[in-house]
């Protein structure tokens, strides 16, 4: 009984750390995606500035 309950633990703690590891995994997805917006955000405001800022 004992064993079986140790054994159960065990693959739990399995489940349990690949679960982590696929929200650690999701999470630098959603960040990298994020920082790919942010870069591509900026670059296209700089060069939105650069053409209306000689109008001024």
């Amino acid at each position: 009984m004992i064993v079986t309950h140790a054994m159960s633990q065990v693959l739990a703690l399995s489940d349990h750390l690949q679960a982590a590891g696929i929200l650690q995994t999701i999470r630098r997805a959603i960040f990298g995606f994020l920082a790919i917006i942010f870069v591509i955000g900026g670059i296209v405001g700089f060069f939105i500035g650069k053409a209306f800022g000689r109008r001024g």
